[in-house]
Order: structure tokens, then sequence, then C-alpha cells
């Protein structure tokens, strides 16, 4: 951290007013050149709309943000990338259908006359800017085709090219393999030593503690505590963000599930354009988890039960003993599976529909006058149910499910799920992007659900996630399952797991 007494970015009684609501009050942050500021808090602490006002995506309805000393309004993104603030979103603000250097130039082309890009000098541009992070993949590749490591790398020059000073990350690692984390770290680090400051938001508190220089922490809207490196503890950040211990997060399930040998689901042979003849079988009672490195095949393979891969070549499910066809989701209900998809945003949520509908909407017909019409009644009931039983911060349930935090929306598909009282749930990446209160919750709802005899997949890119809560798990490696680990002592150590993903067959465990 370079030592500086004038801060470069300051933050001062920063207040956001909603009808009914505060989402910040009197937020004061300085920031400093060629440091890292992680900044926590759980789900509706008030991160996001922060990180929307650095970004100019919104204004404050009252306070000041001081940049280089003179007081700036952020009107727009435009304005703050132009006074060099760029935020990387979570939910990544890159085009798939273009290119590298197309969206390393959006809105910001380098012209040869007048409107003509200047396209050569525009690729020297990025293939120089990528060099910087010793990556593989061409300008011209399209974007479409990067993993999540390689698509934050071009966020990063796209920063970069723009000559940004105040960075921004918003949960970068949330879809990132712990070896991606760790590249990822080491370009923050190189990018602090060259004096830009970095605003650093994520819910993975080990992260913080490795990654940040100062931690501030956000509840309710408002700053509770900001603590120096040498300060640092999970205890203490905790109590902060929850106002009390969460226990349930150091430990998640120390004791493995009473799964039977009744066996409630076989897959035989599966294979797709992805995925090559994958076995396996999940019992009664028990949760099995999978873990690989992106594009080892996990979502692949669930798509595929699932009916929702069209390249599926061959492959037998069985329930219960008997073959079964699983033509869609909506089929997969009606045997009794329900499905938590990986991307909340885009696979998720129904965004022009209420919190209400998008609870109830995998069980609608179970809530309609002869299963034809709706009963705004019987799903207002439902959603009422859910949201007391899931702890869900909600102040309206008629209102849009956009305006709720990230674990908020996740509890609503998460009942969504339950809504339909599945015998076995599959569930990929269940606590993505949720603070340490609601991950707690969720493993504490997993446990329940076996408990009662249901079975649970999961898919999972947190290790210690896999580790504390899987009965079995399936470690998979280039579309392949590489083994099939018991796991009922809960001590598989991750380094050992990090392996056999990588495909090292020598691992004995």
């Amino acid at each position: 951290m370079i030592e500086q007494n004038i801060p470069f970015l300051s933050l001062k009684k920063i207040t956001k007013m909603y009808p009914g609501t505060v989402a910040l009050r009197d937020v004061d942050i300085d920031f400093y050149k060629g440091e890292v500021v992680a900044l926590v808090g759980e789900n509706g602490a008030g991160k996001s709309t922060l990180v929307k006002i650095l970004a100019g995506v919104i204004e404050p309805t009252k306070g000041e943000i001081i940049l280089n000393g003179k007081a700036v309004k952020l009107g727009n993104p435009k304005v703050a990338v132009e006074l060099g603030i760029s935020a990387l979103h979570q939910e990544l603000s890159l085009c798939d259908n273009l290119s590298v250097v197309q969206n390393l130039f959006l809105g910001n082309e380098e012209k040869r006359i007048k409107l003509i890009p200047n396209v050569s000098r525009m690729k020297e541009t990025a293939m120089n800017y990528l060099k910087m992070f010793d990556v593989e993949f061409s300008p011209s590749v399209p974007l479409k085709n990067l993993s999540s490591i390689q698509r934050e790398i071009v966020q990063i020059c796209q920063a970069l090219i723009r000559n940004s000073q105040f960075i921004l990350f918003d949960e970068p690692t949330a879809a990132m393999e712990e070896m991606d984390v760790e590249k990822l770290f080491r370009i923050i680090r190189d990018l602090k030593s060259k004096g830009k400051t970095i605003l650093y938001v994520s819910h993975k508190l080990s992260e913080v503690i490795e990654i940040a220089d100062r931690a501030v922490i956000l509840k309710n809207g408002m700053k509770t505590g900001e603590l120096k490196k040498s300060e640092f503890d999970i205890d203490k950040i905790v109590r902060l963000m929850a106002g009390r211990d969460v226990e349930v997060i150091k430990k998640y399930s120390s004791e493995p599930m009473n799964s039977q040998d009744e066996i409630v689901l076989k897959v035989e042979h599966l294979t797709t354009e992805i995925v090559k003849d994958i076995s396996f079988d999940l019992k009664k009672g028990e949760i099995l988890g999978f873990a690989g490195l992106i594009g080892s095949g996990r979502s692949e393979t669930i798509r595929a039960i699932l009916g929702l891969d069209p390249t599926k070549k061959a492959g037998e499910i069985y329930l219960y003993g008997k073959k079964v066809i699983i033509k869609n989701p909506y089929d997969a209900i009606k045997k009794g599976i329900s499905y938590l998809p990986e991307e909340r945003k885009s696979l998720g949520i129904f965004p022009t529909l209420d919190i209400e509908y998008n609870l109830s909407i995998s069980s609608i017909r179970n809530n309609s006058y002869f299963g034809l019409i709706p009963s705004r009644f019987k799903i207002r009931k439902l959603a009422e149910s859910y949201k007391d039983s899931l702890k869900a911060n909600i102040p309206s349930l008629s209102g849009s499910v956009g305006t709720l935090s990230g674990g908020n929306q996740q509890k609503v598909l998460l009942a969504r799920c339950l809504s339909t009282d599945p015998n076995i749930l599959i569930l990929d990446e269940p606590t993505r992007g949720v603070d340490v209160e609601t991950k707690s919750e969720i493993y504490e709802l997993m446990k329940n659900i076996v408990k009662r005899g249901k079975s649970i997949i999961m898919i999972s890119s947190e290790l210690d996630e896999v580790v504390n809560m899987s009965d079995r798990i399936i470690v998979m490696h280039e579309g392949k399952i590489f083994k099939i680990l018991e796991n009922r002592s809960r001590n598989i150590p991750k380094e050992d797991i990090v392996a056999l993903m990588s495909g090292v067959e020598e691992v004995k465990l």
C-alpha cells in the first residue's frame, strides 16, 4: 500500500433513499492510491447501492463525492469512466457476440479518419494489454468462447485502456475456480503496485482477508466498522456484518447425513458433445456433491439429465429403478425433481414478474382454479409461508424481484424449487453471491431436507462447501467422471480434490 495523507477519492455522508426505504445512510469512506479496500456486508446491507453510485448508475439522495480534492457529480457511467472510475460488475457488462477487441474498445474506439475505426491499431493495443496478463487467446476471438477468468481479464484491460485510476471489482470470483482466484489476486496486486485504487466487493471473507488492506463493513445501509489489515478477524467482521455470531459458517456440517442404501436416481452412460459416458447414482437422504474445473462438464451433466441439452447422444435415467425419459424441466418437476440453475440472473428469475409469481411459477397449476386460472390468494399464501420459513427480507411480495438483493433472490428461487415438494433437489452453485448468514441458512435448509429423506445433488465451485456438505463427491475432469469419493468423515484435503480436478491420477484417497 502506498502511504499517503490525502485521499484520492472520498465519500461524504452518502445517503440514498427510495420510497419506503433508506438504502444508504451517511456513509463516509476515504480511498487512497495504491490500496485495496474491501466492502463487505450481508445481502441488503447497501453494497450494491454504493457500487451503483460510484459507477455513476444512480445518484445519491444526499452527500458528496470528492475526487482529487474537488466535488464531482457522477451523473452516468460515461462520466464516471471519463473521471477515471471503472466498475467491473458481477454480471459482466460485456457483449458475448462481439470479439475481445470490440469489447475492449466499446464506446471508446480509436479512429483512423473521422468515423472509420482504426482496427489494426486497436488490435495492436489490445495485444499489448493482454500480454500484461500472460493470456493465450487472440483479440479476435469471440468473447463467448472465454472462461470466467479470461472475461474478467478483458474487463480489467478495458479499464486500463480507459486509463482508470479507481477500479471496482464486484464479486469477481463468483464463477471462478480457486486457481483462477489466485491468478486474479496476482493481477490485483500488480494493479495496486502501479498506484491504482481497488474497491473489492465480496461475500467471501477468506478472500477479503487475503487481498485487502482495509475492510469497510455495512449493515442496514450504514457503516458499522472499518478495519485495518492488522485487525482482520473473521469473527469480528461477521459480528459487524450480522450483529451476532454465525457459527454455521465456520463449520457448515460436521456430521454426515443419514443417507440410505436405496437408490433414487441412476444415470447410465450419459453422453453429449461435452460429457462422455457418465454413470452414477444418487441415494435416498444424501447430498451428492459435484466438483470440477469450469468446463469439466458438471453443469452440462445436469442439463442433459433434465432434457436441456439438445446434443444428448446416449444415456439412460432410472427413477426408483424405473427407466424414465425427462423431456424438459417441467417434465422433471412432474417426476419429483426440482432444479436451481447456476445463473440466477439469466436462467433463474423472471425480471418482468413480481416476487410472488417468481416464487410460485413452478407450482402454478397447484395454486390455480381448476388448474387453469391462477389464484392470487393461493399464490400470496404460498409466498408468505416461504418468506417466513426462509427468513427472506422482502418488503412487498408484489414488488419487482429485481429490487431484491442477490441473497433474497436466491431464497425466492429456492422457495420456487421447494414449492413443488420434490424428492430430488438439484442445486447448481446454491450459495453463489450470497452473504455469510444467508449461506449458513441455505446449509441448514439442505440438512433439514435430507433429514426428511429427500436427496440433493449439489454442484459447487467452493471446495469448502463441497467437502463440508457432501456425503459423496463426484470429481469431473474433461467431461468424464474422474473419481467418486466417499466423504462420510468430512476430512478430504482440498488440495487432493484440486489435484483430481486437474487430472492428477496419483492422488490416493
